[in-house]
């Protein structure tokens, strides 16, 4: 369990295709130190908004002027973010888990790692270096709890809710991020009870979450 690092992002949409990125927030389990900003997507240009879409400033409180008064740039962003990874990291596998990751907060993490080694930032002599992007392995909890309670929610707030975790400041990436490790650890613990394996198997190595439960 030494390289768990947990990740969220808040954008401008549900599309990761289209929408971008306003907030990232990342931290590995077992210490203090995260990292988490807002970040300033492309101007839409829109006739109601300039950065954060009325809806999504509804659900997330983040609003333009938030954005423009401490957003940095995405390459910025993402570059903090694989440094915070890289100074935090021990030998071995490299753990990135996200809520419903596959579909959604892998895809933007991957699409600004892109961007960013395919962009000119490159001048910088900052280079998010490939043979750390090669230890990485993603898990995404909804299938973890898809395993666990099949015929139930598997949104974020229902599996809290369920398990009585506390989200002090929901659809916010470190509120988010907070209340995932402590869901993390609680269905590893039911995960590990179910297969008949010691409370901690499935926290304390990680490797067999990927090869005994096929995520």
């Amino acid at each position: 369990m030494k390289n768990l690092f947990f990740i969220d992002f808040e954008t401008t949409g549900l599309n990761p295709y289209h929408n971008e990125s306003i907030e990232i927030g990342i931290k590995k389990y077992g210490i203090d130190e995260y990292y988490n900003t807002l970040i300033t997507p492309k101007n839409e240009n829109g006739i109601y908004y300039k950065y954060v879409p009325p809806k999504v400033t509804e659900i997330t409180g983040i609003t333009d002027q938030d954005i423009i008064k401490e957003g940095i740039s995405q390459e910025d962003a993402i570059f903090n973010t694989y440094k915070y990874i890289e100074d935090n990291s021990e030998e071995g596998p490299i753990y990135i888990i996200a809520h419903n990751g596959l579909s959604f907060d892998f895809i933007f993490f991957r699409k600004m790692i892109n961007m960013y080694n395919n962009g000119p930032v490159k001048t910088r002599n900052k280079t998010i270096k490939k043979n750390i992007l090669k230890r990485f392995k993603y898990i995404d909890t909804v299938l973890l709890a898809r395993y666990l309670i099949p015929n139930d929610r598997v949104n974020q707030p229902a599996l809290c809710n369920r398990y009585n975790i506390k989200n002090t400041n929901e659809h916010r990436s470190m509120g988010d991020v907070k209340s995932l490790i402590d869901l993390y650890i609680t269905i590893c613990e039911q995960l590990s009870r179910i297969n008949g394996k010691p409370d901690n198997h499935y926290l304390e190595n990680t490797d067999k979450v990927l090869e005994e439960l096929f995520i």
